[in-house]
């Protein structure tokens, strides 16, 4: 039976994947690489649907744009690629 909730890091790899504009597979592909690592077993792993990427994507936006909070689609993707390939401290 597939977990319910999704772990910290999921939710934050998904919303981060949504706003640089990745796309679900993109998104679900770095987080199968942690399910991988991590040893998850098949039936405990989920994927990200369309529809809930579509939610994010409007959702998460439009919260963050409220708040006054602007990325550009290059400062997301800056992100994106820090979190699924973090560079060493010394070489930021």
């Amino acid at each position: 039976m597939p977990r319910r909730n999704r772990a910290a890091a999921e939710r934050a790899i998904q919303i981060i994947g949504v706003l640089a504009g990745k796309t679900c597979d993109e998104i679900n592909e770095v987080i199968a690489k942690g399910d991988a690592a991590k040893r998850v077993p098949d039936d405990r792993k989920k994927e990200l649907p369309q529809s809930s990427h579509d939610m994010l994507n409007r959702q998460y936006r439009n919260h963050l744009e409220r708040q006054g909070v602007v990325l550009t689609q290059e400062q997301w993707s800056a992100l994106w690629n820090h979190c699924t390939a973090p560079k060493k401290l010394g070489d930021l």
